[in-house]
């Protein structure tokens, strides 16, 4: 069966309160860090205007295919965004706010292209234009200036137009105009001399079609005209960005386009023949089939955008251009549909002429004058009143681009977000102290909770004794008081880890009948605070009134003297080499129940005074009169202990946490076991509060820190 894994969140806390002043340090220096940043960075303000593209207001012509170009924003982002127009917006910041700090800069066109942003706003005509520097007013001098830039940008691209239609118109006014006056003349002089002053009905009704047929015909001879004006004026405008590219687009087609186009021009020849007829403009017909071109040419825009895009890609030059590109071939369109019908219109001119010719020689004659001045009348009314259209078009000054807010004088930064990096640090900090710990702890390999000790063994931990919040003296030693907890403080939450610790002595090993309970008490390695545990141990078993008796085992660096703050010249070392009896060594206690074997005068062989029968004798009298002995050993990796544990069944190793590695506890267990006398259960030192296990017991029996101190 598969062992399931899964992720203790309370270790997790452990870990954390244990490294806590990792993650402290880790959060304090990056918000110091941040807090330098913040002061250091220069602040920087934005200002933002917006501006609005709208579609032409006016007509070279036909009507065009459709009003508003799909791609108008991104072109117009482009052209925003472009090196040519960042000079001159430079050149207007010179002339009119040469002060500004930007322009002093070493590179001011570069930073006026670093500190600028363009975007469009949603799905609207909308752009938003967005500049950023460190002084407030220079902000919304710039961005104003590149949205009133954009607006002459393009009333000068679109002036450019008109002025080239006027500019034609005004040479064919004249001549229209000198044309009228010699047919008028011409009517007037043939009325006078062949005395015809009105022409037959016949006649009349003829003459009436071919007047209304001129005028359809001259209206198409002007749109033409006007279109490949246009046309012109949209080549030469490419011309200027790209040398020659504007041939290549005129020859850009596709053979969808192709057939869309042969069906547009045949549905405008069809058109034209209905109004040939004289079909009002509400008949069936007629509306039908001018819905199949509305819906023919919303095709062709698809196409055409898609085919430009796929053919001639987005890369610059092109991208600024691309509505240009469309344009040119829209009108290449217009101008085909327009070519159509002024050659529809030229066959049909030469039926009327038939009919023309088939009337009276005078009456014909004079049908003639009347047609002729009738259509240069028309020609001459049609030109004056396009001139008129383009001359208001021109006097408005009004492009495609208009500005709908300016930008204002930011009263406050948005770099640096104190805020926004204050919480940031503050996050940034908590991961990085989060991976620090995490490293530490990789690194670490000291025992430091129950956790790590069951990783390493099977053996149970029976104690767990917290971290001591002492008063030292001092020279740095703990007073007797805080050495001997039990006694002096036996409401203490410590205390009450030393009786959990007795209590569960009472199910390790069964002395025999009329003996007590011995246990021997050793470390992996010096200073893991056996003889503190073996000294609280032995007290809290005596307040149970069980007689106890201690010995201090350790005859290299012996502390239970010191811990009860006694003399130890005469004690265990005495006694085994006959110098002095049982009787002369155990010493009485000021605590009931509780006698001390001290280890007496430190000796120079204590490993082979230990190794004597005599040790194990006194260990069996002793058991004899005393219900609880302990026995503080040295550390297991001397070789006393391992004489002492071949006279003792029950052996407790201690283990203070954060100090021993897991494999020299590792190697210390291997150790007992080779000898034979693995250890009962393991005691853990010095655990932090909060611990794995022990914080449990601080909330349940009401005791607290500051019980500890009194």
């Amino acid at each position: 069966m598969q062992e399931t894994t899964y992720f203790d969140f309370s270790r997790f806390l452990t870990v954390l309160r244990r490294r806590q002043w990792i993650l402290y340090s880790s959060v304090a220096a990056i918000l110091i860090f941040t807090i330098i940043f913040v002061m250091l960075t220069p602040k920087v303000y934005q200002a933002t205007t917006k501006i609005l593209i709208t579609p032409r207001k006016y007509s070279l012509g036909v009507e065009r295919m459709w009003t508003e170009d799909e791609k108008t924003i991104a072109n117009e982002i482009e052209m925003l965004t472009s090196s040519s127009f960042i000079h001159r917006v430079f050149e207007r910041l010179k002339k009119e706010n040469p002060d500004l700090p930007i322009l002093k800069k070493p590179s001011p066109v570069y930073e006026l292209m670093k500190n600028y942003s363009v975007m469009p706003v949603g799905k609207s005509n909308v752009i938003r234009i967005t500049f950023h520097s460190n002084y407030p007013q220079e902000a919304a001098i710039v961005a104003n200036a590149i949205a009133n830039t954009a607006v002459e940008f393009s009333l000068e691209f679109e002036k450019n137009e008109i002025t080239q239609v006027k500019r034609f118109l005004e040479e064919q006014i004249p001549k229209a105009e000198e044309r009228l006056k010699k047919a008028e003349i011409a009517l007037e002089e043939y009325k006078k001399k062949s005395g015809i002053i009105s022409i037959s009905e016949h006649v009349k009704s003829i003459t009436n079609e071919m007047t209304n047929f001129n005028d359809i015909y001259n209206r198409a001879l002007v749109e033409y005209s006007s279109k490949q004006v246009e046309l012109n004026a949209l080549k030469t405008k490419l011309d200027n960005i790209k040398e020659n590219l504007s041939s290549q687009i005129v020859e850009v087609t596709g053979r969808y386009i192709n057939d869309l186009r042969d069906k547009l021009v045949s549905l405008e020849r069809d058109l034209t023949l209905y109004e040939i007829e004289g079909l009002p403009q509400n008949h069936p017909k007629i509306v039908e089939i001018k819905k199949d071109i509305e819906d023919l040419k919303k095709k062709l825009k698809d196409e055409i955008s898609n085919f430009t895009a796929d053919t001639l890609g987005l890369s610059d030059p092109i991208s600024i251009t691309g509505n240009l590109i469309d344009r040119i071939m829209e009108t290449e369109i217009d101008l085909l549909v327009l070519k159509t019908r002024k050659e529809v219109l030229e066959n049909m001119r030469e039926k009327y002429l038939k009919k023309i010719k088939a009337l009276p020689e005078k009456e014909t004659r004079l049908a003639e004058l009347q047609r002729e001045y009738d259509m240069a009348s028309d020609i001459y009314k049609l030109l004056t009143e396009k001139y008129e259209e383009f001359k208001i078009e021109e006097a408005r000054k009004v492009g495609n681009v208009r500005v709908i807010e300016y930008a204002e004088t930011p009263s406050f930064p948005v770099k640096p977000k104190k805020k926004l990096s204050f919480a940031l640090a503050f996050i940034g900090g908590i991961i990085l102290g989060i991976i620090g710990i995490t490293l530490v702890e990789l690194i670490d390999t000291t025992v430091k909770d129950e956790a790590d000790i069951e990783e390493i063994t099977d053996i149970p931990v029976i104690g767990i004794i917290p971290h001591l919040e002492n008063h030292k003296k001092g020279n740095g030693v703990l007073s007797i008081t805080e050495k001997l907890i039990v006694h002096y403080k036996p409401q203490s939450s410590i205390s009450e880890a030393y009786k959990t610790l007795r209590a569960n002595l009472d199910f390790i090993g069964t002395p025999d009948k009329g003996e007590g309970h011995t246990y021997l008490i050793t470390s992996a390695i010096p200073q893991e605070g056996k003889s503190t545990i073996s000294a609280n141990l032995a007290i809290s078993t005596a307040q149970t009134d069980n007689k106890t008796l201690i010995i201090d085992a350790d005859l290299r660096y012996p502390m239970i003297h010191r811990i009860f703050e006694m003399e130890h010249t005469e004690g265990l070392s005495e006694y085994l080499i006959g110098k002095l009896s049982i009787e002369k060594v155990i010493r009485d206690c000021d605590i009931k129940n509780l006698w001390i074997l001290p280890s007496g005068t430190v000796p120079p062989n204590p490993a082979e005074l230990l190794a004597k029968d005599k040790f194990k004798k006194l260990i069996n009298t002793l058991m004899k009169r005393f219900d609880y002995i302990f026995i503080d050993s040295p550390p297991v990796i001397f070789s006393d202990t391992r004489y002492l544990v071949s006279h003792i069944k029950n052996v407790l190793l201690v283990t203070r946490a954060g100090l021993a590695k897991k494999e020299i506890v590792i190697k210390a267990l291997n150790t007992l076991e080779n000898i034979g006398s693995p250890p009962e259960g393991i005691v853990l030192n010095d655990v932090e509060y909060g611990g794995t296990h022990y914080h449990y017991y601080y909330p349940y029996y009401g005791y607290s820190k500051r019980e500890e101190k009194q």
